[in-house]
């Protein structure tokens, strides 16, 4: 939802995720089929985490979860992404999962472009 496929971006979030907790979770979701590898460059800095078709279909769960630890935290401490991301999900919950849906799909298909040429 916060537009990050790099490793570097999940280690740079506000949650300071330790580097080895963060490469064993992605490991994890790769095993369980709902992120995949894309490298793009055929270099370690051009490789992306990507969700799977199984992974979008986590979309609904992911926002419930998201809905549910956002409400319990202070507005104060939540960046202007994560408030217009709660916003949107508040005024229409299914709204928002099809645009992010739809935004995912044009995402990876500039990853692919990307790739190709």
């Amino acid at each position: 939802m916060h537009k990050k496929s790099r490793f570097k971006e999940f280690r740079a979030s506000k949650e300071k995720i330790a580097t080895n907790i963060l490469s064993s979770r992605l490991k994890s979701l790769m095993e369980l089929g709902l992120i995949e590898k894309l490298d793009p460059l055929g270099t370690k800095k051009s490789t992306r985490y990507i969700a799977t078709l199984k992974g979008v279909k986590a979309l609904p769960v992911i926002i419930e979860m998201y809905i549910f630890s956002i409400d319990s935290i202070d507005e104060i401490l939540l960046d202007e992404s994560q408030l217009n991301i709660k916003r949107q999900i508040l005024a229409d919950r299914y709204k928002f999962e099809e645009n992010t849906k739809i935004n995912y799909a044009s995402f990876l298909k500039d990853l692919i472009t990307q790739k190709k040429a």
